[in-house]
């Protein structure tokens, strides 16, 4: 979030935000935020051309499937030097090798896309945008494996599990682990966090 930075007056199209807090804190960074569901995109694409100054989907991978298609819309409603803020599962993260198939980034009813740095960049590339930052973060491996060991044990997983005593110390874990194993070998966070600015 703190990724997206301060514009006074700036317009922002925020994008299926589930958490409500999450649009406070745009708010009170100075954004002017326009809130939309991902069905409604095409209508802003068509109502409102070059009109923001910022894109934040922090749900794309769950929700988008052509992804080039989708950048390629969100680029319509950019003003030129525009950026768009997203994240996505990333495919070389260590939790994806510990979990491989029952890892919870490829759990198909809940992220239709996975990701890694160098594919991210060629996607922007492809669509008219040029990176500016593409890295990989930690600060959901707790809830990666959480879910990851929910499918291992029960062979499915939602997005209603909750940490439950006995089940949490194992991801609490594996988070630190992992998140010393990121010093030490950069691109193996859990989520891949994209920003790129419209040409």
């Amino acid at each position: 979030m703190l990724e997206v930075g301060v514009k006074p007056d700036g317009k922002i199209l925020a994008i299926d935000i589930g958490d409500p807090l999450q649009r406070v804190k745009l708010s009170e960074l100075g954004w002017d935020v326009t809130s939309v569901n991902l069905d409604e995109i095409d209508q802003v694409v068509s109502e409102r051309r070059a009109e923001y100054d910022a894109i934040f989907f922090p749900g794309f991978a769950a929700k988008s499937m052509d992804v080039k298609a989708s950048l390629l819309k969100f680029s319509h409603v950019l003003k030129k030097g525009g950026r768009i803020h997203l994240s996505a599962p990333n495919a070389h993260s260590f939790g994806h090798l510990l979990f491989r198939k029952n890892w919870f980034g490829v759990e198909p009813s809940l992220n239709k896309i996975i990701m890694t740095p160098k594919a991210v960049k060629k996607l922007f590339n492809d669509t008219g945008f040029e990176p500016i930052k593409v890295k990989t973060v930690s600060c959901e491996t707790e809830r990666y494996m959480l879910h990851s060991m929910d499918i291992v044990i029960n062979r499915w997983t939602s997005l209603n599990s909750s940490s439950r005593l006995g089940k949490e110390l194992t991801p609490l874990l594996l988070q630190m682990i992992f998140g010393l194993g990121c010093l030490v070998l950069p691109g193996r966070g859990e989520e891949c966090v994209a920003i790129a600015k419209k040409r």
